[in-house]
């Protein structure tokens, strides 16, 4: 992380240290005290069975802590690397933007796909839920109050519908197996269903239901029931979250988190 001399964002001399395993690394998410765009990482160190923790910034302290990572910007990813197992030679790797950081623990973990064409599946369906959720941070959470209620009907009745059309014709296609890949887990799975943790909780009803999106519901189910995942989202760190989440949305809309828990 920054000190007080500007540095290169991973400098030359963490080339030694990175690699595609994680058995001699720790891992820390720096995030706030919400799921948020963290949401899939935390999933993903969950479901990798890594040793990680968080570190849950307060808001009140940000502008502080803000200078001090690499792009001004949360979540950070922190890797300590441990060569050989050996604590004395720890290498540490500051990891910032939530995309970067979700691919480079889905290499870690072989969730990028084995062939060229699980490869390009998994792109074009993580790269759907990402723009989804970028679309609901910016059009409804960052629009001015009284703009709210109208952009969060076109995000649901438009971009959520169009998404789930082109995610139930896919899924209904390959047998509805519970992922976007075969029958295995792939990084689409993952963002997918943190993306649906958000939209379930919203008055979706009529677009997100076990009847309409049958193949959905069942990759969330899927993903939610991955024994890593399913100990996360049971362990009262996560309900923490879920808390502070459903605190902090519920003044700007209509939300509720207890939706969003198909596998509970």
């Amino acid at each position: 992380m920054m000190t007080g001399t500007p540095t290169a964002i991973l400098p030359a001399e963490t080339a030694s240290a990175m690699s595609h395993e994680f058995k001699n690394s720790k891992f820390i998410i720096h995030y706030f005290e919400f799921h948020g765009i963290a949401s899939a990482t935390r999933t993903l160190l969950a479901y990798g069975g890594a040793s990680w923790e968080n570190r849950l910034q307060k808001m009140e302290e940000w502008p502080k802590v803000k200078p001090t990572t690499p792009c001004g910007t949360l979540p950070v990813l922190t890797e300590m690397v441990h060569p050989g197992g050996d604590a004395s030679k720890e290498q540490v790797i500051a990891i910032p933007e939530s995309g970067a950081m979700e691919r480079y623990l889905a290499r870690k973990f072989n969730l990028l796909g084995e062939t060229p064409r699980e490869e390009v599946l998994n792109d074009i369906f993580y790269a759907q839920a990402v723009v989804l959720n970028l679309k609901f941070a910016e059009k409804v959470i960052w629009t001015d109050e009284e703009l709210r209620p109208k952009a969060m009907d076109k995000l649901i009745n438009q971009s959520l519908v169009a998404w789930v059309e082109d995610c139930e014709r896919h899924l209904a296609a390959t047998g509805n197996t519970g992922h976007f890949v075969g029958n295995k887990f792939t990084l689409a799975d993952i963002r997918t269903a943190a993306v649906l943790d958000t939209f379930l909780a919203l008055k979706s009803e009529h677009v997100l239901n076990e009847a309409k999106t049958p193949g959905l519901f069942k990759l969330k189910r899927t993903v939610d029931s991955h024994p890593g995942i399913a100990a996360w989202r049971r362990s009262d760190e996560y309900k923490q979250l879920d808390e502070t989440t459903q605190k902090g949305l519920s003044t700007y809309f209509e939300f509720d988190m207890s939706k969003s828990h198909l596998s509970a």
